[in-house]
């Protein structure tokens, strides 16, 4: 059973992570980045890693509906924040509005 406190950590590290995709996202939007996916893309194509339309879930909620329905660990979370970070450096990948959820 979550206690207060508990759900309480949840949320902020919810909203950490979350903070740090979005800030991800808009920098790479600023920068005006062109989604790569696994080939080079024409701007009507779709990869696996990229969809044609954004989901309109924010991040934060996409973040709070995987721990509430996966029921994983909080350190598993940050840890695939971790994986993340290294396979988008791997693969030369972007993390934009159309494969953040992804």
């Amino acid at each position: 059973m979550i206690t207060d406190k508990h759900f309480s950590k949840l949320q902020r590290l919810i909203k950490g992570l979350s903070t740090i995709l979005n800030e991800i996202v808009e920098e790479n939007i600023n920068h005006k980045v062109i989604p790569r996916g696994i080939i080079n893309l024409k701007s009507d194509e779709i990869s696996v890693f990229n969809c044609k339309n954004p989901p309109s879930i924010s991040i934060e909620n996409y973040l709070e509906r995987i721990l509430k329905y996966s029921k994983i660990d909080e350190s598993t979370l940050i840890i695939s924040l971790i994986y993340l970070d290294r396979v988008c450096d791997y693969h030369n990948l972007d993390l934009t509005l159309n494969n953040i959820h992804r």
